[in-house]
C-alpha cells in the first residue's frame, strides 16, 4: 500500500494560503508509468568520467561523459568530446552534487530515440547567466524541436513550434523546478509547482534529448542540472504533485 502524503497544487489558495492535495510519496520516479528518460546529477553512482560507463566521477569538477538514465529504457546521456563536457560539482544544492555546463561548449545529449508530443519534462536547474540570446536548457534533436530556453527580456521561452511563452522571468538566484507538458494547444509550463502559462507550444516532436543547448548544435547555456525526467504522455494532477513532491523533498527548492 503505497504512503500517502500533502503536496503543493499550486492552484486556488485553501490551507496558509495554499492549495494542498493528498498524494502517495514517491521513492523513485520509476513508479509514475511511460517515464523514458530520468537523469539525477545529484547521484554521482550514476555519473562517468567517460563514455563507455566504466569510470565513475570522484572528485570535485571531474569531466561528466556519460550520465545513466534511471528509467528502464538505457537512454544514456553522453558526450564523446574531449573538452566540452560539463563538470561534476559537489554540495551544490541541499548538500548534493550538480552538472555544470558553462555556456560555451558544454553539452550532453542521447541518441535519437522517439519521443513524440504529448510529453512532460521536469527540469531542476539553476541558471547562471541571464542574457536575452536563446540558449537552451533543454531541446530535442532538432533545432527547436521541444525546447525552453531563454529569450527576450531576459525571460524563459518555451517553444515547440510556437511560443507558449516568453515571459516567464529567469534569474540565477535559486534553482527551480521547470515542469513542461508540450501537447500542442493544450501545452502548459509552470515554475516550482505554480502554473505560469497555458496554451499553444506547436506540434514539433523531439526525437532525442539535448542538454545545456539548442537541437541544432549550438546556442549553449551556462547553467547547474540538478534533474531532469521526461514522460511520453500527459501525467494526471496527482501524479504531477506526486513529482513535485519527490523533487522538492529531494532538493528543497520551496
Amino acid at each position: 500500500m503505497p504512503t500517502y502524503g500533502l503536496a503543493r497544487t499550486g492552484k486556488t489558495p485553501t490551507v496558509f494560503g495554499l492549495a494542498y492535495r493528498r498524494v502517495p510519496l514517491l521513492t523513485s520516479l520509476v513508479s509514475i508509468s511511460g517515464l523514458v528518460a530520468w537523469y539525477d546529477f545529484g547521484n554521482a553512482s550514476t555519473l562517468f568520467t567517460d563514455t563507455a560507463r566504466t569510470t565513475l566521477v570522484v572528485n570535485n569538477n571531474d569531466p561528466v561523459g556519460s550520465a545513466t538514465d534511471l528509467s528502464t529504457l538505457g537512454h544514456h546521456l553522453s558526450n564523446t568530446g574531449a573538452t566540452d563536457r560539463p563538470l561534476y560539482q559537489t554540495n551544490m544544492k541541499n548538500s548534493r552534487s550538480a552538472c555544470l555546463f558553462d555556456g560555451s561548449n558544454d553539452y550532453l545529449s542521447v541518441a535519437s530515440f522517439s519521443l513524440v508530443q504529448p510529453t512532460t519534462v521536469f527540469a531542476v536547474f539553476r541558471a547562471l547567466v541571464v542574457n536575452s540570446s536563446p540558449n537552451a536548457v533543454f531541446d530535442g534533436t532538432g533545432a527547436d524541436s521541444m525546447e525552453l530556453r531563454e529569450g527576450s527580456g531576459s525571460a524563459y521561452e518555451v517553444y515547440a513550434g510556437a511560443f507558449l511563452t516568453q515571459t516567464m522571468p529567469a534569474e540565477t538566484t535559486s534553482y527551480h523546478i521547470i515542469s513542461v507538458l508540450f501537447n500542442g494547444g493544450s501545452s502548459s509550463v509552470s515554475k516550482d509547482n505554480v502554473n505560469f502559462a497555458s496554451g499553444n507550444a506547436g506540434a514539433s516532436n523531439a526525437g532525442g534529448l539535448n542538454l545545456g543547448r539548442y537541437g541544432g548544435g549550438s546556442r549553449f547555456l551556462n547553467i547547474s542540472f540538478a534533474e531532469f525526467a521526461v514522460w511520453n504522455r500527459t501525467l494526471n494532477l496527482s501524479e504531477t504533485a506526486s513529482i513535485q513532491s519527490y523533487l522538492n523533498g529531494k532538493w528543497a527548492i520551496y
